[in-house]
């Protein structure tokens, strides 16, 4: 398995304490099947940021080596849209995941509106395809589906975080994240860990999760084949963003979120 986002770097955000606590992540993540793991510090446009996260993360590289735990890392950010971040990421400022054109953005302080879909233009228009991290987790979009799927229109693509699946950030944000799997709008299953107690990774009971919701070869796509894509800077596959057809007298009405 292939985890695209998670906060395993220590000393630079909200994420990893300190060494022992990236150490207890990466080893939890390897006993769950995962072999490489981008690792997506908050990016906020600080100056120095991404100097740090790239120093850390070769010093946890052979860490890991030390430790005989065998994941892979790759460099990445969680990036925030403020003003400036095309020029950041192409000025390596910011980070791509595993230096592809896959940007993981923070959905936490998305506004809606003319703003955001403003700056996802830019970013789209100079090459670069978004990566809603948990969206799940928006309260606005746990009511209504309707800015999602307005996003996935305009080609972006969900990242649903484990924890949620498995109720971690409680009942509204777990409705949300199975349903947008339901619904088939979901590309990636991620950890999102950021300390070994209060919010592991999960990758491993999660999966099994997705696999009841969506069978077990929808799963694999969402841990395996989809997060190798975006590794190889490939195209992800095609997302329907279409909710289901009224058929007949049924309309679909049980749907939480109609729109």
């Amino acid at each position: 398995m292939i985890d695209i986002h998670c906060h395993v770097l220590p000393f630079l955000d909200d994420g990893a304490a300190d060494w022992e606590a990236a150490l207890s992540i990466a080893s939890a993540l390897s006993a769950d099947g995962v072999t490489q793991c981008v690792a997506t510090p908050h990016w906020t446009g600080q100056p120095g940021e991404t100097e740090k996260a790239l120093a850390t993360r070769q010093e946890l590289e052979g860490r890991l080596e030390a430790a005989s735990i065998a994941l892979k890392l790759h460099s990445g950010n969680e990036v925030v849209l403020v003003p400036g971040l095309v020029e950041a990421l192409k000025e390596g400022r910011a980070l791509t995941l595993a230096g592809s054109s896959y940007v993981l953005l923070e959905t936490a302080q998305l506004e809606q509106g003319a703003y955001t879909h403003n700056a996802l233009f830019q970013l789209q228009s100079n090459g670069y395809k978004v990566i809603l991290a948990h969206p799940e987790r928006v309260r606005s979009w746990q009511g209504s589906v309707g800015e999602v799927r307005d996003l996935l229109h305009r080609g972006c693509r969900l990242q649903v975080n484990a924890a949620s699946l498995l109720g971690k950030f409680g009942g509204e944000a777990k409705k949300a994240a199975e349903q947008f799997l339901k619904l088939g709008w979901v590309s990636i299953l991620a950890s999102d860990a950021h300390s070994p107690g209060k919010r592991p990774p999960l990758i491993g009971p999660a999966f099994k999760r997705c696999s009841e919701l969506i069978g077990e070869e929808g799963a694999q796509a969402l841990v395996r084949s989809n997060p190798a894509h975006i590794l190889c800077d490939e195209e992800l596959p095609y997302v329907d963003a279409e909710l289901p057809a009224k058929r007949g007298f049924f309309s679909f009405s049980w749907l939480p979120w109609r729109s």
